[in-house]
C-alpha cells in the first residue's frame, strides 16, 4: 500500500462564480437583524433568469450566480406577506450577503 504525502500544496477553488447567501426572517424583535428562531421556512429564492432555490427551514439560503453582474433576487412564499425583490452587484469569486426581513 502506497502512502502519499503532500506538503506546501495550495488548492485553488475552480469555481469562482459569485454566490448570494443570506436569510429570510420575521424580525420579531424589530432589531433589523436575524436572530435565532426568526427564520422563515417554505420561502423560495429566485434570481432573474435562474432556477428557484428553496430556503432552509432556518430561513438560510445560498444561490450560485451564473457570472458576475447585476441581478434581481426575489424571496416569495412561506411566511412572507408579499414577494420581496432586491438588487445585488456580484463580483467573480465573491459572496454577496442578502437579508430579506418581514417586519
Amino acid at each position: 500500500m502506497a502512502h502519499l504525502t503532500a506538503t506546501g500544496v495550495t488548492v485553488q477553488p475552480t469555481d469562482n462564480r459569485p454566490r448570494v447567501t443570506g436569510s429570510v426572517f420575521l424580525d420579531a424583535n424589530g432589531n433589523g437583524s436575524y436572530d435565532l428562531g426568526e427564520g422563515l421556512s417554505g420561502v423560495t429564492i429566485r434570481v432573474a433568469g435562474g432556477r428557484p432555490v428553496a430556503a432552509f427551514a432556518s430561513g438560510g439560503f445560498t444561490v450560485v450566480l451564473p457570472r458576475a453582474g447585476v441581478f434581481h433576487v426575489t424571496a416569495s412564499g412561506g411566511g412572507l406577506a408579499a414577494p420581496i425583490t432586491q438588487t445585488v452587484h456580484a463580483r467573480a469569486g465573491r459572496n454577496v450577503r442578502l437579508e430579506f426581513a418581514e417586519p
